[in-house]
């Protein structure tokens, strides 16, 4: 025989969530700032690429000016200016400090060597154990797992 079936209680319809107050978005300080040199960038690379922005419907310059932005900064133009801006910045670093007395020779730090290279996942939080917890010694750790798959049975060679 069939097991009885209990009859099932209708759920309690939920909670009216109460009213979140969305911050309206305010345009006008982005309206009323300066061109970053980026943005000038992304409008020569478009007229050199795309054509003359003034020739386009307001709607399909807004959309496309969304979609080729990331191809923008995938290009070797993009990718120039910046390296040129990063260059100029360095430079200018580097003058400041000569002006101000400070060179590269006095400051010996040992800062040549680069950093170690930071381990990836989870072996980088292993590595700090959290705050309270103390690390089980190492002839307790369990041998590091096999991934997915199959196990052979015990005497059997893997395939």
């Amino acid at each position: 025989m069939p097991p009885a079936r209990t009859a099932r209680r209708a759920k309690p319809a939920p909670e009216p969530e109460p009213e979140e107050l969305e911050d309206e978005f305010d345009p006008e300080p982005y309206l009323n700032k300066k061109m970053t040199p980026t943005m000038e960038d992304y409008v020569q690379w478009w007229r050199d690429n795309v054509g003359d922005p003034d020739q386009l419907d307001s709607e399909l310059l807004i959309t496309l000016g969304a979609r080729f932005y990331n191809i923008f900064q995938k290009s070797d133009f993009n990718i120039s200016r910046r390296e040129e801006r990063r260059a100029e910045r360095a430079q200018t670093r580097t003058a400041r400090a000569a002006a101000n007395g400070e060179t590269d020779d006095d400051e010996d730090d040992g800062d040549d060597e680069a950093p170690p290279a930071r381990r990836p996942g989870r072996a980088a939080a292993a590595a700090k154990p959290a705050a309270g917890r103390s690390r089980k010694p190492a002839a307790a750790a369990k041998p590091a797992a096999r991934k997915g798959g199959r196990r052979p049975a015990a005497g059997a060679q893997a395939y």
